[in-house]
């Protein structure tokens, strides 16, 4: 099965895309019959609109399941994404795949919205032998396809690919109010000095191990972001912002 808004944009209406889409593979497993024991079939019927902030047209399908049901046949669906509307490392990473609307009304990675099966990317043409969940994007074909089992709307359009593992071990670390003191900056550890780190201890001149923990490889351990919401003493100069860049500089190379 097959369905295209080329007509549309033949017959000049605006905003569309010229998107195809195609039912790739599935069957009709429907064990109904009518009164006189024939088997019914299904009347799969699709509609096309113009893009909301995708990079296709927007599909809507519907009949691929039984009457009142939310889960329906498993079907491999594609549908043409738009070259301009992407880019070909969004394309080659799986950044780019089938959406689907999810209950917000936000576009999801449309396998995210089955009724079982595991997500697993793809790069390259659909085959008969993917099983649900899996979604891909064949770049010959200039589509995105995935093996779902629901009726609703689709689009190829951006998705985020975040594994559960992957979100497992994400680990997030804050360092905040650092006060980083250089202290080639410091003319004369007196009493003077000594008397205000009294009152103010956040002046880390005495305590470079302080400082440089937080940044070990091992504290926090697996770390993938950190935020660092700093400041610096007033009496900071370039030294100080020069030796905060470094303290960082560091940290980029664990990761």
């Amino acid at each position: 099965m097959a369905d295209a808004t080329t007509r549309a944009v033949a017959n000049g209406e605006s905003g569309y895309l010229g998107t195809a889409m195609r039912i790739l593979g599935g069957v009709n497993t429907s064990t109904a019959t009518n009164n006189y024991g024939k088997a019914h079939s299904k009347a799969v019927d699709t509609g096309l609109v113009s893009r909301q902030r995708t990079a296709s047209d927007i599909l809507t399908l519907w009949g691929t399941g039984e009457i009142g049901a939310n889960q329906t046949d498993t079907i491999a669906l594609s549908v043409s994404y738009y070259p301009s509307a992407v880019t070909p490392a969004q394309v080659a990473c799986g950044a780019v795949a089938l959406v689907s609307k999810d209950t917000n009304g936000n576009w999801v990675n449309a396998v995210t919205l089955n009724h079982g099966g595991n997500p697993q990317f793809v790069f390259g043409p659909y085959s008969a032998s993917y099983t649900l969940g899996t979604y891909g994007v064949d770049t010959n074909a200039g589509t995105v396809w995935a093996v779902v089992n629901y009726d609703g709307s689709f689009a190829a359009g951006a998705v985020v690919r975040r594994s559960a593992q992957s979100l497992a071990s994400l680990r997030i670390a804050t360092l905040s109010d650092i006060h980083y003191f250089a202290t080639n900056l410091l003319i004369n550890n007196g009493p003077a000095f000594q008397a205000y780190l009294a009152q103010d201890r956040k002046l880390l001149a005495e305590a470079p191990p302080s400082r440089k923990r937080p940044l070990t490889p091992s504290s926090p351990s697996n770390r993938t972001s950190s935020w660092f919401p700093a400041t610096l003493p007033r009496t900071a100069k370039l030294d100080s912002h020069i030796g905060v860049s470094n303290l960082l500089s560091g940290l980029v190379a664990m990761a």
